[in-house]
Order: C-alpha cells, then structure tokens, then sequence
C-alpha cells in the first residue's frame, strides 16, 4: 500500500473512531432511559454496518492498489477453468484483480455476488502451481456462491 493511501485509511479509521465517539458521548449525555439509549446505540451501530456495507468495496478498490485484467493473463487454460467453475457454481464471473505485493494472498468482497471481486497477489501466483491457484480460486469462488463475505461484514455488527 502506497504512502497515500495508508495515511488516507488512518485518517479513515480515526474519523470513524471520533464518530463513534462522538455518537456515544450523545447518547450517554443525552438523559434518556436506559433502554432508549440502548436502542439508540443499536440503531447508530446498524447504520455504521450498513455504510460499511455500501462503503466497503469502494473503498478496498480505492486502498489496495488493485491492477484489474482478465483470468487470461493467467493462461487461456485457466481463464476457461474459470469460466466453467463459475458456470457449474451458477454464479458471475466475478471481477478478477492481482495485487502486485510479493505476500501470498487471495480475497474475495463486494456487496453481492453481482459485483464480487476475487484478487489474487503476485507473491501467491509465483509461489503455486497453476492447479494449486485454482485450488485457492475456487475457494473464493465458494465464498461468493455462498454468499459469506457479504455474512462477515454482518456479523462485524456485533
């Protein structure tokens, strides 16, 4: 991650945090019964979910430094693996990045699975075999036909 963009996600994270705070300190100097002011915090807890939720995947694509291609930068033999894993997952093909960072590593995110992305780092790519990387792959392809990363942020809320 470049200079920039890490300053830029801890100012992100610290404006979250003073907001937080901030949305605390209104709630417990507000007077109210104790159980509105826990379903105040409740409501102010599920309205930084669903903005993370919307948030998310735009701001990933903004801080990762993601170089978006086609499967067929990895081969035609791979992209048509990929084409047919997702047809028999009936699932889209999802939109599919490489990070150029020397750290094995593979994700999925997005808000659903009609605009899931998959990114692989370069690290993992020179570090497997082409059918060990279809074997990381195709998890996350598990994980969009599955729907869990969209799951994680939920449960994040509590």
């Amino acid at each position: 991650m470049g200079k920039i963009a890490s300053a830029s996600f801890v100012v992100f994270v610290r404006l979250l945090g003073v907001l937080f705070g901030v949305g605390m300190l209104v709630i417990s100097r507000s007077g109210l019964p104790m159980h509105a002011a826990m379903a105040a915090a409740g409501g102010f807890a599920i309205i930084v979910v669903l903005l993370q939720y919307l948030l998310g995947p735009i701001l990933i694509d903004w801080i990762m430094m993601i170089r978006w291609t086609s499967p067929m930068e990895l081969g035609q033999d791979f992209h048509g693996w990929l084409l047919q894993t997702c047809k028999t997952f009936r699932i889209a093909e999802p939109r599919f990045g490489i990070i150029e960072d020397a750290g094995p590593n593979a994700f999925t995110y997005g808000n659903g699975d009609w605009n899931a992305r998959v990114v692989v780092t370069r690290g993992l790519i020179d570090a497997l075999t082409e059918e060990e990387l279809k074997a990381v792959v195709a998890h996350e392809l598990g994980h969009i036909k599955h729907r869990d990363f969209i799951f994680m942020t939920m449960v994040q809320a509590i």
